[in-house]
């Protein structure tokens, strides 16, 4: 079983790649699967706040329509990949909470 978990969409700073496209491409690669985890990366609003910040309906709303599109004949999931430092834990969680994520990727792009 070979998937991809780490995929980011238009809907992340660092890239302009179409979700559609990317699943038909990841199902002609021969892949079982894949994840979506775009960036959500509060650190970044000082410098870029548009670049990694994510429209949270607008983004499932997206993938869930992806995922009826494909779902006779591929997996698809719906994650995030949230920027971590430890004074953002509580803005984090609730993300995590809010959303039904199927699965979720930590980085830490900033260090302050």
């Amino acid at each position: 079983m070979l998937w991809d978990t780490h995929m980011h969409t238009h809907f992340s700073g660092d890239s302009e790649a179409d979700t559609f496209e990317m699943a038909q491409a990841s199902i002609n690669a021969g892949l079982e699967g894949i994840c979506f985890t775009d960036h959500m990366d509060l650190d970044y609003l000082d410098e870029a706040p548009e670049k990694y910040l994510i429209d949270f309906p607008a983004y499932f709303k997206e993938m869930q329509s992806i995922q009826r599109q494909l779902k006779d004949k591929f997996s698809i999931c719906i994650g995030v990949e949230l920027g971590l430092q430890p004074h953002l834990g509580q803005e984090l969680s609730e993300i995590a909470d809010n959303y039904p994520f199927d699965f979720i990727i930590g980085s830490s792009h900033m260090v302050h």
